[in-house]
């Protein structure tokens, strides 16, 4: 279950006497996203009355742009190189795709977490979100499996290229800023992408 999704609360139950690691069991169903619909039990720590927020203000669209710079070639693949640019975020991260499998030009949807994906796995100490991917609405392939994500290898996605200098500093300050926002009047889009070329 991605940060911040919306959940209708409608039970909690705490346990008595001692020796507990929990302090209780909250009930809830999701609102949104891949599992809307389904009904939860979360387990409540000690130290906490909840571990839900009552009232959250979400932030405005998000709006990413990811401009195709270079094409690159090695004895396996061909990749487009280009730069990700987040409204909200002054830094300017590298990201990658595979050339075959790239976005065309144009605006998209872009959708709040779905589901952990193992891809993301091994980047686990890098990011605690490594495995939080944002997909992208593509019109002309409906159930087609386009991200934006973090990660050194890259299948036709947008990937957030993870540096080797402050990697801690890329993907979780992404996710943290993409999972608050919201498109208004739109069930689990949370703004949307732009992809342009400026290869000659």
């Amino acid at each position: 279950m991605p940060y911040c999704i919306r959940v209708d609360h409608y039970k909690t139950e705490f346990y008595t006497g001692n020796g507990n690691q929990y302090s209780g069991k909250e009930f809830f169903e999701i609102l949104g996203g891949k599992d809307k619909g389904k009904k939860v039990r979360l387990l409540i720590p000690n130290n906490k009355k909840t571990r839900l927020k009552s009232n959250y203000k979400y932030k405005s669209a998000c709006y990413v742009e990811y401009i195709y710079k270079e094409v690159v070639e090695n004895e396996n693949n061909i990749f487009i190189i280009g730069n990700v640019k987040i409204k909200g975020i002054s830094s300017v991260f590298k990201a990658f795709s595979l050339y075959k499998k790239r976005l065309p030009e144009g605006e998209y949807y872009l959708e709040i977490p779905d589901e952990p994906h193992p891809g993301g796995s091994k980047y686990e100490k890098i990011s605690l979100f490594a495995k939080s991917w944002f997909r992208i609405k593509f019109p002309a392939k409906p159930k087609s499996a386009y991200y934006l994500h973090m990660g050194r290898e890259s299948d036709g996605y947008i990937t957030v290229y993870i540096p080797n200098v402050n990697p801690t500093n890329t993907w979780t300050k992404i996710y943290n800023h993409l999972v608050t926002c919201r498109e208004a009047g739109m069930i689990g889009i949370i703004g949307k992408v732009k992809v342009k070329s400026e290869i000659k």
